[in-house]
């Protein structure tokens, strides 16, 4: 994303075939490239690639880890999308609407409330985003918000949520010259840090 903005395309393009290579759901950066190369370049000439075409490099490039991947499954095991299937057949994992998603969360109970709540404050945070005009940064926000409260398994909602790291920088924007507030949110997040900590230590799924 560094890459991105400061126009040095080829690199940001191995480091976008990286992402899909590494996590599935990181060929959404896709989102991010093309947000920024519309603010870079105005809806004019976004839209005459053949102008500037390195400049669309990491787009092109972006799926080509999750081919090498899937290429990679094929040959090993027979299906190209084991991960995905393993992942509905083993977890029960399907997409569904995140309005009717959210709702259910809370009915679930203690430990799916807690993700959903902890994912909700990290979209909160989010938010900040929008109002420092980071756009590029909010639509790939709001994509992975769109995919993990699509599934209908809660478990991990806060972790996802968490790596959302331009959220986190905004709120340390927002708090630069608040002390007090930012100190109540430091022993806040330190007091639920404990929580998680003893939670994990006894095993408890809370802690996913």
């Amino acid at each position: 994303m560094v890459a991105m903005r400061q126009q040095r395309f080829p690199a940001a393009g191995l480091c976008a075939a990286a992402l899909s290579a590494t996590r599935s759901n990181g060929i959404f950066v896709i989102v991010f490239i093309l947000a920024t190369l519309w603010m870079q370049r105005g809806t004019r000439a976004f839209l005459r690639p053949w102008r500037e075409p390195i400049a669309y490099l990491p787009l092109l490039m972006a799926p080509l880890g999750a081919f090498a991947f899937w290429t990679y499954a094929f040959l090993s095991t027979g299906d190209a999308f084991a991960m995905t299937s393993s992942v509905r057949h083993g977890w029960g994992w399907a997409w569904e609407s995140p309005l009717s998603n959210l709702p259910m969360y809370w009915d679930l109970g203690f430990n799916a409330r807690v993700w959903m709540v902890g994912s909700l404050f990290a979209a909160c945070c989010t938010m900040l985003v929008l109002y420092y005009r980071w756009y590029a940064e909010f639509a790939l926000a709001v994509v992975v918000f769109i995919l993990v409260w699509g599934g209908v398994v809660p478990n991990s909602l806060w972790r996802y949520s968490m790596v959302l790291y331009p959220a986190w920088i905004a709120l340390a924007r927002a708090l630069e010259h608040r002390d007090s507030m930012r100190l109540a949110l430091f022993g806040a997040l330190g007091l639920i840090g404990g929580f998680a900590m003893h939670a994990w230590a006894l095993d408890f799924l809370v802690t996913i």
